[in-house]
């Protein structure tokens, strides 16, 4: 609605726009989603298991070119799985039905066990996980989630971080906040893609997200699920050259009732 004056005579000018359309497409892309996410994800989980049960029994007596086509199969399998998960998540999210169990906890612990679980990837990877976490407060989060948060950063940093072998994961409390920092020395995030980073399948380069198996929702489930919980990120750009992502969150309130 706008003002706007004649004859120095008030008069009011609005438009009315029919949403009805629009929230009906969304509302059917939503369930095509679901739906196709759901009847896809329990014939390829059973795929994915027939073939690691192949390869675990048979697989040093099957003639070379077998086992390559069978990893190269769960290779893929596993990606188009992860991918499923992925629309899964964000589907929920957006619709605001994903369940979240908060507990108080220590990001110390939640923070060393994530790197634990994340240093075969990096070995494989030819990179190292440097730590530089400090005793902090606790905070009011869901642990299960705060570490796939805090994994979808670690692991595109071990990916996308070029021939730099270190990543860091630092934990600092500021101002009555915790925040996680995952920062890498590697190439970097052109600037025009900035506004772009925590938006759905978004990629900076396809050829690149091909090669380490992307799928352009990690980070905008990561927002979802900080933002969900209470909290903030951030990304920072590093000199001269690297990426940063900060997770911030407020310590708990040692009052609050459960």
């Amino acid at each position: 609605m706008e003002e706007i004056h004649k004859n120095q005579q008030p008069l009011f000018v609005g438009s009315v726009r029919d949403l009805t359309e629009r929230v009906a497409l969304d509302r059917a892309k939503n369930e095509f989603v679901s739906t196709v996410s759901h009847e896809l994800r329990t014939p390829l989980t059973a795929i994915n298991g027939a073939v690691g049960l192949i390869l675990g029994t048979a697989g040093p007596d099957l003639p070379e070119n077998v086992a390559h086509l069978l990893a190269v199969a769960q290779r893929n399998g596993d990606r188009l799985l992860q991918l499923i998960n992925d629309l899964l998540d964000m589907e929920k999210l957006l619709a605001g039905k994903m369940p979240l169990h908060f507990e108080t906890v220590s990001v110390h612990e939640l923070v060393v066990g994530s790197i634990e679980l994340l240093k075969p990837m990096a070995g494989q990877l030819g990179k190292h996980l440097v730590a530089g976490i400090s005793q902090v407060p606790t905070i009011r989060i869901d642990p299960h989630r705060f570490q796939q948060a805090l994994t979808n950063l670690v692991s595109n940093a071990l990916k996308y971080s070029g021939d730099t072998p270190d990543v860091h994961v630092d934990v600092v409390h500021q101002d009555g906040h915790v925040m996680i920092s995952v920062r890498d020395q590697g190439p970097g995030i052109p600037e025009s893609f900035h506004e772009k980073l925590f938006t759905k399948f978004a990629q900076v380069d396809a050829s690149n997200t091909r090669q380490t198996g992307g799928t352009g929702l990690g980070l905008a489930i990561t927002k979802q699920l900080v933002e969900q919980m209470g909290g903030q990120i951030h990304y920072r750009a590093e000199l001269p050259s690297g990426t940063r992502f900060d997770m911030v969150f407020p310590i708990a309130d040692p009052d609050a009732s459960t």
